[in-house]
């Protein structure tokens, strides 16, 4: 279920080049659009920021896939896309250590707020944005604590 769901999702645009960014470009990150719905005065704030070349590769992604993940956006503006927790579930492998993490109860709140606030592969997280992953967390830690006990 997590690498379904989160494969992807746990990443943030971040660094002190994103938080010196304008408030428009900081937009665009968060809710990326298709490059031809971009107002003027976005685009101009994008050329500003990162050039020409920066403006001409989100036009080009744009075209070749549509809507805009906030990963492209952020990794084409010379911004820092980086892990928001050291535990993901990216491949079967990762999440299996995540799920084994969260089962002897360390880092686990770590993993449980980088879920909720997940939106979706290659996308800016939100807080709070999908509460109701809260129970699939606690259910884990539940049953997963049992396991772990039975274990010893």
């Amino acid at each position: 279920i997590g690498v379904s769901y989160f494969k992807g999702g746990f990443g943030q645009c971040g660094g002190d080049a994103f938080d010196a960014a304008p408030s428009v470009i900081q937009d665009l990150v968060f809710a990326p659009v298709e490059w031809p719905r971009l107002p003027n005065a976005t685009r101009l704030a994008v050329v500003a920021q990162a050039g020409a070349a920066a403006a001409t590769m989100l036009e080009t992604m744009s075209a070749a896939r549509g809507a805009l993940a906030s990963e492209q956006v952020c990794v084409a503006m010379g911004f820092d896309w980086s892990l928001v927790v050291d535990s993901t579930f990216d491949n079967i492998w990762s999440a299996a250590g995540t799920l084994l993490q969260m089962a002897t109860t360390e880092g686990w709140m770590d993993v449980l707020h980088a879920g909720i606030d997940s939106r979706g592969s290659g996308m800016q997280p939100q807080r709070d944005f999908s509460p109701a992953w809260a129970l699939f967390f606690v259910a884990f830690i539940v049953v997963g604590d049992f396991f772990v006990l039975n274990l010893f």
